[in-house]
């Protein structure tokens, strides 16, 4: 029963947010962000891939691992007061990353949060 109440309450926000009324947590909105970043990145990602073009195994784990650390650390940062909780997606349409309170997040859960997202991408 609370499945289709979390349901109900996701699809009511979806359909606010299509049609302009104020929402709380933008669905629609975070989804693109979330995709440019993601372009923005795998962008960086082929260009490096491109400038260090080796088939040798050993050079392309120590570039993943690579990608992964600096992805890490950009979500780190960007997702901090330092940045004011916005990556260049989150910038685009106007989001921030928060707590419940309204603060910014400690260094601490950006990095956890970032952690995932470049382990996940």
């Amino acid at each position: 029963m609370q499945i289709l109440t979390w349901i109900r309450l996701n699809l009511r926000l979806l359909y606010n947010e299509i049609f302009g009324e104020p929402v709380d947590h933008p669905f629609i909105a975070r989804g693109l962000a979330f995709a440019v970043d993601y372009v923005a990145f795998t962008f960086y990602g082929i260009a490096i891939h491109w400038v260090f073009d080796t088939p040798d195994f050993f050079t392309n784990a120590i570039l993943l691992l690579s990608d992964t650390v600096i992805l890490t650390v950009y979500l780190t940062l960007a997702g901090s007061k330092m940045f004011h909780g916005q990556t260049l997606g989150k910038l685009i349409f106007r989001i921030r990353v928060m707590d419940e309170r309204g603060n910014h997040l400690r260094l601490r859960n950006c990095f956890l949060r970032a952690l995932f997202t470049a382990l996940w991408s």
